[in-house]
């Protein structure tokens, strides 16, 4: 297929890398410059990114600009090859993912702004792929504006499964993901921002289920009540269709009583 640019492995190696703290990571990022990263991943990709460089780009959201190729000199063996692909996306230097915002002192009304921005890019993205792979480390926050990242696992919808996923909300993963158990897993990872608390590590060490038979047996506000039963099954959110998208309409304030009472699942991050 062909590529946008290509880069000598020597001076990729150059570039600095951005800091693994706040960027999940399947490869290694580097700054190009102050405006552009490089992403070198171990896999070949390319042919399965290629779809999102003709995407139509959205303010919140950070994908591939440019498809590359490495060269390597004559004298690295193909065994000896770090990365197979590479691609630019824009640089937002002061980015930060989710993650590191867990203890956060950040007003509700800022947070619900920026879970607001995140579904409505979420939306966006159903017309043309489908995630699958969402947690707080694609997730990010620059310039007081939210950001879906990190695009790598997303399949256009002709292909709806997803080939990793941090956490799966279905016990059958050979379903893959769908834009159902994407907009369930955005909910809970915004519903962990507002709260200040991790429930992915609870999800992966026990279970979706389990997880939410344990959240569930607490007095949760209506709101949130309301849209975790939809969550029993992804495919009970059809009913919903763009209301699903609704983040303000499934949360208030209110949770924010439950903070110490829930705070449990940090312990199993």
């Amino acid at each position: 297929m062909n590529v946008d640019f290509s880069i000598a492995y020597e001076d990729l190696k150059k570039m600095p890398i951005l800091d693994e703290l706040n960027f999940h990571n399947n490869g290694e990022i580097f700054i190009e410059n102050q405006d552009t990263l490089i992403k070198a991943i171990p896999d070949d990709i390319n042919k399965m990114i290629s779809f999102l460089i003709d995407m139509p780009s959205h303010s919140h959201i950070i994908k591939p600009k440019e498809i590359g190729t490495i060269v390597y000199s004559s004298s690295v063996k193909k065994k000896d090859m770090e990365y197979k692909s590479c691609y630019r996306m824009d640089y937002l230097e002061n980015a930060h993912n989710l993650y590191s915002f867990n203890k956060a002192n950040i007003p509700y009304s800022e947070k619900l702004k920026y879970t607001k921005q995140f579904f409505e890019a979420l939306k966006f993205l159903h017309q043309y792929l489908v995630l699958g792979d969402i947690h707080a480390k694609n997730l990010f926050i620059a310039n007081e504006n939210a950001y879906i990242g990190d695009l790598d696992n997303a399949r256009d919808k002709e292909h709806w499964a997803c080939e990793f996923s941090a956490y799966y909300i279905s016990k059958l993963k050979w379903l893959g993901s769908s834009k159902y158990t994407d907009i369930i897993k955005m909910y809970l990872e915004c519903l962990s921002f507002i709260l200040g608390i991790r429930f992915m590590g609870y999800i992966q060490k026990y279970g979706y289920k389990e997880f939410y038979k344990t959240l569930t047996s607490y007095h949760l506000p209506e709101e949130v009540s309301s849209f975790l039963k939809y969550c029993k099954h992804p495919n009970h959110l059809k009913p919903l269709g763009e209301e699903a998208y609704d983040f303000e309409q499934f949360i208030t304030e209110d949770v924010l009583s439950l903070k110490k009472t829930l705070s449990f699942f940090d312990y199993y991050e």
